[in-house]
């Protein structure tokens, strides 16, 4: 029993002893930790004292702003490392107060109680390296203070010109970040000496926005020169409105794959950079671009074929009016009414479309009349003939002719056939509408009568008709006659 007692008294001193020597090399290991904090505050502090130097001899705004930028980073760290500080320093009197207790209760000269003092002695140790540490890190603080503080009069002392300039100066340094900002790259390969070099091309916002550049003032230019060309073809060599239409949207569309591809060499960006747009152009298409592609095609097949032609008068849908222009996916259609009615160009060549100008611009119009029965027949073909053939727009071959159509109901009809020259300067309707002026006022003078709706009444005379007089309130009833 002496010798388990015995074992047992070592066991529980080794036990102290670990607990010592673990509590001392914690406190070592603290003590390296702290003099490491230490050195990095003392190079802190180093720091700071180059940055105020550097600011007292260039008070500028962009080191102004650069100095204010360290300024709040080296104050981050400072306020980590005060929280660190306190929660150790509050940990370290925690530990040293227990082992004070732990002291007070031992006896003297008793295992115990060497242990507590070992103890109190670590745990006092780290005390004071904390405390030391906290004075430090609070004269890093007054010294960060300090130089806020000298930042902000600096920086108000700046003059308005030394800010101005500084604004310019980021609103440049700002502009060369976006224009070289890199939106995505692509993989691009060639072929050196049999070999394929695969390598990455960068697309930048500067590289897009020149290519933006470069088609929008290409296509304006291209759009202004083939119209000039077109017009001169016609003007210098009587080339055909239609063909010189054709020839502008060629040259047009020529010049877009050339600006294009121009433009893509200039900023050095690879074809295949839209090889990923195959795809999805290919469901474009395929769904939504189907009726874009259908009208740009027929466009081109009218602009060919020439079914119509600028200025023709074509009636389609039971809509009259004057081609304008042929566009890439719709024609423009002017109507009698002033009123420009926009076609696809795919309506002309799937439904019924009447070309009125198709061969020439001559066009036969028919007016009706009808006179009272009994007019000398003679004598009104004699004057329809006289006032067609007196209006300067009726054509003279062919001749107009007048015809006979029927015996109607209430009038003898005639039709008046006469052909005119429709331009875009001559309407049909006006010619007719002076011929109706010109036939009233000849047969008003030779005083053939113009018909109008008559109808005979017959009454029934099987029966003695009955006669009723109204006199104020009384009604009289006569015989019947």
């Amino acid at each position: 029993m002496a010798g388990n007692a015995a074992d047992q008294g070592r066991i529980d001193h080794a036990q102290a002893m670990l607990e010592v020597r673990k509590a001392q090399a914690e406190t070592a290991m603290l003590r390296l930790e702290v003099l490491r904090l230490l050195l990095d505050v003392a190079r802190g502090s180093a720091r700071t004292w180059q940055a105020r130097f550097e600011v007292a001899h260039d008070p500028s705004p962009a080191r102004l702003r650069e100095m204010r930028a360290q300024l709040v980073d080296i104050k981050q760290r400072v306020d980590l490392w005060r929280r660190y500080l306190a929660d150790s320093l509050d940990a370290a009197v925690g530990l040293t107060v227990a082992a004070e207790k732990r002291l007070a209760d031992s006896g003297r000269g008793s295992l115990d109680r060497i242990i507590a003092e070992a103890m109190v002695e670590a745990y006092q140790q780290r005390k004071t390296f904390y405390e030391r540490m906290q004075v430090e890190i609070n004269q890093v603080k007054l010294l960060l203070l300090r130089w806020e503080q000298e930042i902000l009069a600096k920086d108000h002392a700046v003059p308005r010109s030394e800010r101005i300039k500084d604004l310019l100066g980021r609103l440049a340094s700002g502009t060369v970040a976006l224009w070289n900002l890199e939106v995505f790259a692509v993989q691009d390969s060639i072929v050196v000496d049999g070999r394929e070099v695969t390598g990455s091309s960068s697309i930048t916002v500067g590289k897009i926005t020149t290519v933006i550049l470069i088609l929008t003032l290409g296509l304006w230019i291209a759009a202004l020169a083939s119209a000039q060309i077109s017009q001169l073809l016609r003007k210098r060599f009587d080339m055909n409105k239609t063909a010189a239409t054709l020839l502008e949207r060629g040259l047009y569309i020529l010049s877009i794959i050339v600006l294009i591809l121009l433009a893509l060499d200039i900023v050095n960006i690879p074809l295949t950079v839209f090889a990923f747009l195959g795809g999805a152009l290919a469901i474009g298409v395929g769904f939504g671009a189907q009726t874009l592609i259908n009208n740009f095609i027929s466009g081109l097949i009218l602009l060919i074929e020439r079914p119509i032609s600028l200025g023709d008068l074509v009636e389609v849908e039971g809509v009259r009016g004057r081609v304008r222009n042929i566009g890439a996916r719709c024609s423009r259609i002017r109507r009698a009414d002033g009123i420009d009615m926009l076609v696809p160009n795919s309506v002309f060549l799937e439904k019924n479309v009447t070309n009125l100008t198709l061969t020439d611009t001559e066009l036969r119009v028919s007016i009706k009349i009808g006179v009272a029965y009994g007019s000398p027949l003679r004598e009104v073909a004699r004057l329809l003939e006289e006032a067609a053939g007196s209006h300067g727009k009726v054509l003279k071959e062919p001749a107009p002719l007048i015809l006979f159509e029927d015996f109607g109901d209430d009038a003898l009809l005639f039709a008046v056939d006469f052909w005119v020259n429709v331009t875009t300067q001559t309407d049909f309707r006006v010619v007719a509408s002076d011929l109706r002026y010109m036939i009233e006022r000849l047969f008003r003078e030779a005083g053939i009568v113009i018909a109008y709706p008559q109808r005979d009444v017959h009454i029934d005379q099987t029966r003695p008709l009955e006669i009723v007089v109204k006199t104020g309130d009384a009604v009289t009833r006569p015989a019947p006659v």
